[in-house]
């Protein structure tokens, strides 16, 4: 939908479009002898805003993946597969799920919260704001079971980037399951997450103000929605737009492998394809004012068309570059 060398946000008045509306796009060949057949219809959606960020202001690269260390057989080994891509990518900041028997983190990472869902840093990047007497900088809380047994829940993390600059990561699981009382819970669940982010800012800055006011610092939240567009009576993800939280996805400027599925339940080395870009579980949210989202990748090692076995999980990693404000 829009060539690689500016951004899509500056287009949009050009090209008549709207901000943050979902646009379909089908693709026909034409020459001399007449038209081609038509190719699939897929859709987008196109950048709802974006921050104004000065000159050299830090990018952060951050990865999300649900490594399944628990319902998955084999953790030992998949771990090392799991390390192995951690290290070959080497983004920033990783937030798995369902992470309760992963306790080794990679060669130059460290876990700033290990638990069923982890938090680890690159070392040298980030580093974890110290507690002190009136307060904690990372932990757990999950959300009330209203509709159905909640999700796995969220860990979080207040951290300092090596500028100087603090920000709030957050690593939530949002419930699974497609009944009408679990797709309830979830939505009950994204539209909790926002009040628990801002509730998390007022606690910090009340124990560490003296070194930021937390209440203006930039939160990303990254985990496994279990929902996506493609999702018929799940309005989970619209409750978080709503409420000012968009997918990455939505406000990337480049994508990459955004037509392969992020999760994979069957372990398949070949690709599934979503027939609606877009059809991903795993997110990273950010607030599109305050965040320039410079990519979106599905990271899933692939070779000559399949992804490389044995696979890390049931799920591929996705990384995410962006600027925050």
């Amino acid at each position: 939908m829009h060539s690689a060398g500016s951004p899509l946000c500056s287009r949009l008045p050009r090209w008549g479009l709207k901000r943050g509306q979902v646009y379909f796009v089908q693709i026909r060949a034409t020459n001399s002898a007449g038209y081609g057949p038509k190719g699939t219809r897929v859709a987008h959606e196109t950048i709802a805003a974006q921050a104004s960020l000065p000159a050299g202001s830090p990018q952060h690269r951050v990865m999300t993946w649900n490594i399944c260390s628990n319902a998955c057989s084999s953790i030992a080994t998949r771990a090392r597969v799991i390390n192995q891509r951690i290290t070959e990518v080497k983004p920033d900041l990783v937030a798995m799920q369902e992470a309760s028997r992963y306790t080794k983190a990679p060669a130059g990472y460290r876990h700033v919260h290990n638990g069923q869902a982890d938090i680890l840093v690159r070392k040298g990047v980030y580093s974890l704001v110290s507690k002190n007497s009136k307060g904690r900088t990372t932990g757990t809380a999950r959300f009330a079971s209203k509709y159905a047994t909640s999700g796995k829940g969220m860990a979080w993390a207040a951290l300092k980037h090596k500028t100087g600059s603090y920000m709030l990561v957050v690593n939530t699981h949002l419930v699974y399951g497609n009944t009408t009382s679990a797709v309830k819970q979830r939505e009950y669940e994204a539209g909790r997450l926002p009040y628990f982010l801002r509730n998390t800012l007022r606690k910090l800055n009340a124990t560490h103000g003296h070194v930021t006011d937390w209440t203006k610092a930039p939160v990303v939240v990254l985990g496994d929605f279990n929902t996506h567009k493609s999702r018929s009576g799940d309005d989970s993800q619209q409750i978080l737009e709503n409420m000012g939280w968009h997918d990455s996805y939505d406000q990337a400027r480049r994508l990459s492998g955004q037509h392969r599925n992020t999760a994979n339940p069957d372990f398949s080395t070949t690709p599934v394809i979503g027939g609606v870009w877009g059809d991903h579980v795993d997110k990273v949210l950010v607030k599109p004012r305050r965040t320039v989202v410079y990519g979106w990748a599905n990271v899933g090692k692939m070779k000559n068309g399949k992804y490389v076995a044995p696979l890390g999980s049931d799920h591929h990693p996705l990384v995410v570059r962006l600027g925050l404000a």
